[in-house]
């Protein structure tokens, strides 16, 4: 008895041993190890501190997922994890201990494309109220009424990484998607997002599988289709090309083979690429500057079954992601629009090319810088980097050019205008305030093939749709 009071009075006497601090006057202050312990304790953290935590248990329990020897998150354990929730899920909707009988009514959203890379108008729908439109998070999306309503028609646990979009016109049946985000991905960890090959419809776009050969685990970047950024369908062939990081691959249609055009000669999601067929069947293919020196730039093929010659020797070097469109009304005509790390006034350059000719024309210098001040990410044009980047071209009117980066501009002829308009994205150079009917950040510029006049936009808020591109003001 007498040994425990002991020891309870020795533990009380050092809980209330005394700390002794200084202040900024030299005074010595006790504090008890028991109030120093509270205060420790109770010491809130500060925004930051709460953030980092935040950010340090997400990694940590991301890598907690990692083969600790490969340094991957191994596919068939994710798998294994996907179907024993499905097996517990099962097993709990038939126990009889279940205490819960609530009933849920889904009240959405279920129908909402997000960032659209890829969209397209069927051609073979005389009244153009057929189309296709890919998000980049939420996969594809079809509609048959002009979009008043869509219905998802990519597979549902399939990854919805939609990229890119073509039609076969030697079987308009026959529908193609890439998957597979190059640059700004905000769905990943990373600056990219991975995809899951090349998919393939033969009935119009309802249902889809995934092309023998372009798939694969989705948790590293070890193959070609993992980045998909653009598809072409040959006019005559019925050839598949397929622009890859850092790669043009073509889908052989009589031996349902795959072979590489121009290869910057290994994969990488930094080495952006483009390709776009003239309808008389000629392919141009565009590799960033990002690539090597020794591919980077514009080239051309009679039929894209090899014999490439690179055609902007001397004329311009891009530094960064180019893209392509051609001009339907003159099959001699194509424009280049890329990135050139910001020298001169914009972060873009416009170039024309004339087959005809074999002649490069450099139009620059009219891209758009609006009077009143510049506004970051705004004004003059930007494409933040290549996140945002496309051209396209009037199909009757092959002077009429539109661009977008973060904005959607128009020029009516690029040859006496003396700059772009601004006709979506931000409402003005002034501030950030959306355009009337529009959103910023644009990815696509897509005409109506069955009038030349109607014109849609795949940008970060969806697809949008303007009746009249003539109009001097877009809504």
């Amino acid at each position: 008895m007498k040994n425990k009071l002991r020891n309870s009075l020795l533990i009380l006497t050092f809980a209330l041993v005394g700390f002794y601090f200084f202040n900024a006057t030299g005074e010595k202050i006790e504090v008890t190890k028991l109030e120093a312990d509270v205060a420790i304790k109770t010491k809130k953290k500060t925004q930051e501190e709460r953030m980092l935590f935040s950010e340090e248990r997400e990694r940590h329990e991301f890598n907690l997922q990692k083969n600790p020897i490969t340094g991957k998150i191994p596919f068939e354990e994710k798998e294994k994890e996907f179907l024993n929730s499905l097996v517990a899920k099962e097993a709990k909707e038939n126990s009889s201990t279940r205490v819960t009988t609530s009933t849920y009514t889904s009240r959405g959203p279920t129908n909402f494309g997000g960032r659209t890379r890829a969209m397209a108008v069927d051609i073979s729908d005389g009244t153009s109220n057929t189309i296709l439109a890919g998000g980049v998070t939420s996969g594809m999306f079809r509609t048959t009424n002009g979009g008043a309503s869509w219905t998802k028609v990519s597979p549902n646990d399939e990854i919805h990484s939609v990229t890119a979009i073509a039609q076969d016109p030697t079987n308009t049946n026959i529908w193609y998607y890439g998957t597979g985000e190059s640059i700004g991905s905000s769905g990943s960890l990373g600056s990219f997002l991975l995809g899951d090959g090349i998919w393939r419809s033969t009935d119009g776009g309802i249902t889809w599988s995934e092309m023998t050969g372009t798939g694969g685990d989705a948790t590293s970047y070890d193959s070609f289709f993992d980045i998909v950024l653009s598809l072409e369908v040959h006019p005559t062939t019925g050839d598949l090309f397929a622009a890859v990081g850092g790669a043009i691959r073509r889908f052989d249609q009589g031996t349902s083979t795959w072979s590489t055009e121009i290869a910057n000669g290994s994969i990488n999601s930094a080495r952006r690429t483009d390709v776009v067929i003239t309808s008389t069947g000629r392919v141009y293919a565009a590799f960033g500057g990002s690539n090597d020196a020794g591919v980077r730039g514009v080239w051309t093929s009679a039929n894209g079954e090899g014999s490439w010659t690179r055609i902007n020797t001397g004329s311009f070097t891009p530094s960064g992601r180019m893209v392509l469109s051609t001009a339907p009304s003159n099959s001699n005509i194509i424009y280049a629009l890329f990135m050139n790390d910001g020298a001169g006034t914009f972060d873009a350059d416009l170039w024309k090319y004339d087959a005809g000719t074999t002649t490069w024309t450099d139009y620059s210098s009219k891209l758009p810088d609006e009077p009143g001040g510049d506004l970051v990410g705004n004004d003059p044009f930007t494409a933040q980097g290549g996140y945002d980047l496309v051209v396209s071209v009037k199909p009757d009117d092959e002077d009429f050019v539109l661009i977008g980066g973060s904005n959607a501009y128009k020029i009516e002829d690029i040859t006496t205008d003396l700059t772009f308009l601004r006709i979506g994205g931000y409402n003005s150079n002034a501030n950030y305030a959306l355009y009337p009917n529009h959103h910023p950040d644009i990815h696509v510029l897509e005409f109506d093939p069955n009038n030349s006049n109607i014109m849609f936009s795949g940008t970060d808020g969806g697809v949008h749709k303007t009746t009249n591109i003539t109009n001097p003001t877009i809504a």
